[in-house]
């Protein structure tokens, strides 16, 4: 190959900072017969460039001990050149170049001549295969060819460096590592070679999506890894006011994602984006007319070089731009350049300092930020030794405590301590901590742009609601109970348009008919196998059948055989009327009606079905869900799964018609329910609502709940708003006159939500959820459209257990009374009513079942063995048949050992002497006992003439009510019952002047009609001495079992000698003794805390008794006049002083009793 003559390079070494030429390019050699061109001008210089084939050995040893130096490889790309060619066709280094490698030798010449100066590995030379690779594929154009060997080489002056530049570093001691360590002086500016391409950006998140920071405070990080905070942002009213300012009207304002700012843009922009909106060329200067250039033409051209585009394969990688990078990356790595040094003085910006701070700290940078100002010091009255003309006068503390709360903040009743060790913790210490987050939270300090809101209290803001006692009625008892046998799960419930029946629908498939009052199973029907998902009455008062969704069948069925003759006639015509109408058109003409796939309507063939009230099954595509009512009982529609676009469907019973409104569904349907009082239709899927309206077959609105999973749906009465539950425990209010987001969405349940319903007559509705509870809401709808309906929380029901994570499914308004029945995963149906059930009277509950009613006042009872024997049955109407009547054990003694099998242990109180404080032993038995929260205790009182406990545990005045699962015993705690006759006296001071068959009637009522369900400990509180009140309970009780007596006596003898009496009564019926309690011993001082005798044990008191009977002392009980107070206020004395004496006597015998009773079978 020839060898083209070397061009001079003499202006381009007076150039050495000149831009680095581009990558060199092959060409074929001219031929020898070609004429010489013209030098065309060029961006090196004027002189013509001569692209030489050839490389001088030494620049190629010398590119070879470049490349092997130890840097980082530059990612070169490999075009499929041999080595050969590769190492004949690179370029010598420019100027430039030299000056480079000139500083390096410079650099490693000093390291030598340093005093056994050790180089870090990262200054090593490191030849890597990726080194040889860029030395052998990447080619530069020689630019140093031509320049005579006199020319001088470059020097540091040349390219702007200092003459002691290697001289700035020297070597110390690391503080961390403790090795030897480079340290440069001042360092290198990192700001090289920067142009309008390479500006600053303060965010580096890369390619990290800006959305990933939308919940974090800050929108990512800068340079140095510290993380950028957002900007402050205004409201939309400082966006409209910045907008009315802008001269633009605020419409050329961008928002930087990137760094949340907002950018103006300019006119070239501007214009630019309107070129792109109207799809011309965004180049300003664009001529479409302009002449063509014919780039490639057939003419053949004498001059080398042409205006062609520059093809692909001449873009190589830059191997002087590599050798200039990995120079600024060995001098990183050397420490001659730090981006940012810490400590370094960062760009200067104005310093703002706080006028009147004692500190030297800059303002925070944004606007908002205004300090809490410091509290004062403490003054002479608020130390805990203040002088004494400092103390306040009796006076001034009445007037002090005489004002309002919020006028004594601020001020320190000063407090005169010896020792600063008795001062004692401030007692509003927390509340008014709790008081200041709350001001803070309300009403923080910042600098306010706008008037500020004047809040004196912020009590304020919270809204005004009605109390819940003015908006009654609404539910508050658990009163009905409506068992499904072996617990089986219920999913649904209805009650019939009458307010009698209740159907409920459950896992076994069988759909069961229940009284609504009493709670009593009428009736039930097996639908299929699967489980029973809805079950709903038709509305028509007229008839009365529901339908039943079953599996892939609807079921339409009536109780006939509850019903009355006319009623049974009419709902069987209604029903079956379908199979005998014909279908008709406009005209009257006969045609028919085409049923969706899969759907059919069968009559059942089976006598003995129709006869127990079946009147039509529905076949239906897919498993049903839902069935619901439209208001006027005709139609009726169904929601399946896995149906595809036949998931709804609209039934006609008269005509045993079904249709499918839809020929695409968008989304899972959840729900559907009818509008109340206008042809709309309400579709529910996952996440919206949909409003169709019937008639014009259209799409009226699309309520956006924003809730993840819809559960349930339902229309208020007047039709205007809808409440919707779903799955992730919140409950929204939809005003449909008002918008299609909500107006409120309440989250007080803390799971899922199962069902909601509007009461058809109350301003009431509910919600139930998995959480085992039913919320009832106050919800008054106004008929002015500017007046907001108002929601007020009522009441949470709760009775339902949670079963495998599954609570409250279902739940039900009365349809006349603000009563609701609910059913859930526990197998039960309760019902929940307004007001307690009509109260036990005292004359059905305190006369004996076996007492006639015109029986004499001492009547011993038709099956005492002196039945129609006694002097009181001369002249009784019934002596005859009493005195003839079989005689034996009473009949009710199993019914008692039935009610209280769940009783694990008994126990009586007994004293032969009154005035003891037998009661008052009693009553702090019971409050001891039920300080434990993992046992349940039950008070009974059968002291018939002068029930105390009921003022003792703060009920009196109270009633007792009757359920269909007995007597409900009255709540003293959640673990505390009481059941007492005083309950059930007109007033306290009411006499009752009985005998003992009354008193022993009354005493089995309480034993076998109360409700005591599981209790761990029945305490029996006695009337003094062994009289009908004592044997009656001793003999109730023989079946199901005594576990021990307790014997209350005070020291004296006087009544000493009446509690022998009751240990030998106790003998002779076979009670067992579990100790005797002294009480009133002694005398505790409530202010001195001292004890002295008050009763004095003549005959050595409860210590000798004990003795005497071989039986265990349990304990003393000191007389502590504030255990009256307790007693007469209805409070625990336990809770209350837990320091007394008294208290403590009393837990201990209470932890004895409970170790007796632990002991024993």
């Amino acid at each position: 190959m020839a060898k083209l003559p070397k061009a001079s390079t003499s202006k381009a070494v007076a150039k050495p900072a000149a831009p680095a030429p581009s990558k060199s390019r092959k060409r074929a050699p001219p031929s020898d017969d070609a004429e010489p061109a013209a030098a065309a001008p060029s961006v090196f210089g004027d002189e013509p460039l001569d692209f030489g084939d050839e490389v001088s050995e030494d620049e190629e040893a010398q590119d070879g001990e470049d490349d092997s130096e130890g840097e980082e490889a530059f990612p070169e790309v490999d075009f499929g050149e041999s080595e050969e060619e590769g190492s004949e066709e690179e370029d010598s280094m420019d100027e430039e170049e030299a000056a480079l490698l000139a500083e390096l030798e410079a650099e490693d010449a000093e390291d030598e001549d340093s005093d056994d100066e050790e180089v870090s590995p990262d200054e090593e030379d490191d030849g890597s295969d990726l080194d040889e690779l860029i030395r052998r594929n990447t080619t530069k154009p020689d630019e140093r060819e031509g320049v005579d060997e006199d020319t001088p080489a470059t020097s540091f002056e040349d390219v702007g460096l200092l003459g002691d530049y290697m001289k700035r570093s020297r070597k110390v001691l690391s503080n961390i590592t403790g090795q030897e360590k480079t340290e440069w002086e001042g360092g290198i500016d990192a700001g090289y070679g920067s142009d309008s391409s390479t500006e600053d950006t303060t965010n580096r998140i890369g390619d990290i999506p800006a959305y990933f920071y939308d919940d974090l405070p800050h929108i990512g990080y800068d340079i140095d890894g510290k993380k950028v905070m957002r900007p402050a942002t205004g409201d939309e009213l400082d966006k409209f006011l910045e907008g009315v300012e802008d001269e633009a009207g605020g419409w050329t304002t961008v928002k930087d994602k990137l760094h949340g700012q907002n950018v103006a843009l300019t006119e070239e922009e501007l214009d630019l984006i309107h070129r792109l909106a109207k799809s011309e060329n965004p180049d300003s200067a664009y001529d479409p007319y302009a002449p063509t250039i014919e780039h490639f033409s057939s003419n053949v051209r004498t001059m080398p070089l042409s205006g062609r585009p520059e093809p692909k394969s001449r873009f190589l990688p830059s191997k002087w731009e590599h050798k200039k990078v990995m120079k600024i990356v060995r001098a990183i790595r050397a420490g001659r350049i730090v981006p940012r040094k810490s400590g370094a003085a960062k760009p200067s910006q104005p310093q703002f300092y706080g006028l009147w701070s004692s500190t030297d700290e800059a303002a925070a940078p944004h606007p908002m930020h205004m300090p809490a100002p410091k509290l004062a010091l403490p003054s002479h009255n608020e130390s805990y030794n203040p002088p004494a003309e400092y103390l306040w006068t009796q006076e001034e503390k009445d007037e002090f405590n005489s004002r309002e709360k919020e006028d004594q903040k601020g001020q320190v009743v000063p407090i005169k301590h010896s020792s600063l060790r008795q001062v004692a913790a401030y007692p509003e210490f927390v509340q008014e901590r709790f008081e200041r987050c709350l001001d803070l939270y309300l009403a923080p300090r910042m600098l306010r742009r706008r008037p500020r809101l004047d809040i004196k209290d912020p009590s304020e803001l919270i809204p005004k609601l009605p109390s819940p006692k003015d908006l009654r009625p609404f539910p508050t008892t658990n009163s009905i109970t409506y068992p499904h046998p072996n617990g089986v799960r219920t999913r649904c419930v209805s009650i019939d348009p009458t307010g009698m029946w209740v159907v409920t629908g459950a896992e076994d498939g069988e759909v069961r008919l229940w009284e609504l009052a009493v709670g009593r199973c009428a009736m039930k029907w097996k639908c299929g196998e699967g489980p029973i998902y809805g079950v709903e009455w038709c509305p028509d008062k007229d008839k009365s059948l529901f339908a039943v969704a079953s599996s892939s069948k609807i079921h339409l069925i009536s109780p006939l055989p509850v019903l009355s003759d006319a009623l049974a006639a009419r709902t069987s015509q209604f029903a079956l009327a379908g199979f005998n109408t014909a279908s008709t058109d406009d005209a009257g003409n006969a045609k028919k009606h085409e049923q969706p796939a899969e759907v059919r309507w069968i009559k059942p063939k089976s006598l003995s079905e129709r006869d127990e009230g079946r009147l039509v099954e529905v076949d239906v595509p897919g498993t049903l869900k839902q069935v619901t009512w439209h208001k006027r009982g005709d139609y009726f529609a169904t929601v399946s799964e896995g149906a595809g676009n036949r998931s709804v469907l609209v039934h006609q019973l008269t005509k045993h018609q079904t249709q499918a409104p839809f020929k695409k569904q968008k989304g899972d349907v959840q729900r559907v329910a009818f509008h109340p009082s206008r042809p709309q239709f309400f579709v529910a899927t996952q996440r919206y609502i949909r409003i169709y309206d019937l008639l014009a077959q259209q799409l009226v609105k699309t309520l956006n709940p924003g809730l993840k999973w819809i559960s349930s749906i339902d229309v208020h009465p007047l039709g205007d708003n809808v409440i919707v539950g779903s799955y992730d425990k919140r409950l929204v209010w939809h005003d449909l006159d008002l918008s299609s987001t909500p107006y409120k969405t309440l989250r007080y349940h803390s799971r899922a939500l199962r069902s909601v319903s509007f009461s058809p007559v109350y301003p009431l509705f509910l919600s139930t959820s998995d959480d085992g509870s039913i919320h009832i809401f106050h919800a008054t709808v106004y008929s002015d459209l500017l007046t907001n309906p108002l929601i007020v929380p009522l009441k949470v029901l709760k009775g339902h257990e949670i079963k495998e994570g599954l609570g409250v499914l279902d739940a039900k308004w009365h349809p006349k009374e603000p009563w609701v029945v609910s059913v859930g995963s526990d197998g039960n149906g309760r019902g929940m009513t307004a007001t307690e059930l009509e109260p036990v009277t005292p004359v059905a509950a305190l006369l004996p079942a076996n007492i006639p009613e015109d029986a004499p006042e001492s009547c011993p009872g038709t099956e005492s063995e002196f039945a129609g024997l006694a002097d009181s049955c001369k002249g009784c109407a019934n002596q005859e048949a009493c005195a003839t009547a079989p005689k034996g054990p009473d009949p009710d003694l199993p019914a008692v050992k039935e009610r209280l099998k769940d009783v694990r242990r008994k126990i009586l109180v007994l004293s032969g002497k009154g005035g003891v404080g037998k009661s008052t032993v009693s009553g702090m038995l019971g409050w001891a006992l039920s300080r434990d929260e993992d046992m349940q205790t039950g008070m009974m009182d059968i002291d018939i003439c002068g029930p105390s406990l009921p003022l003792m545990f703060g009920l009196s005045g109270s009633r007792m009510h009757s359920t269909n699962s007995g007597i409900l015993p009255l709540s003293v705690l959640p673990n505390l019952s009481l059941v007492s006759i005083g309950f059930l006296l007109p007033t306290s001071s009411s006499a009752v002047i009985w005998r003992g068959p009354k008193k022993n009637g009354i005493i089995k009522q309480f034993l076998k009609d109360v409700d005591w369900g599981a209790l761990d400990y029945l305490v029996v509180d006695t009337p003094p001495g062994t009289s009908d009140e004592h044997l009656s309970v001793v003999q109730y009780l023989k079946e199901s079992g005594i576990d021990g007596a307790v014997i209350v006596t005070t020291p004296q003898e006087v009544a000493l000698q009446d509690v022998r009496k009751e240990l030998d009564f106790c003998r002779k019926v076979g009670v067992p003794i579990l100790g005797v309690i002294e009480n009133m011993s002694g005398f505790v001082c409530p202010s001195c805390g001292g004890e002295s005798d008050i009763f004095i044990p003549s005959t050595g008191g409860a210590d000798a008794l004990a003795k005497e009977w071989d039986v265990e002392l349990l304990g003393k009980i000191p007389l502590d006049p504030r255990i009256g107070k307790s007693c007469d206020y209805g409070v625990s004395f336990l809770d209350d002083h837990p320091e007394s004496p008294a208290s403590v006597a009393y837990i201990n015998i209470v932890d004895r009793l409970r170790e007796k009773l632990d002991a024993l079978p």
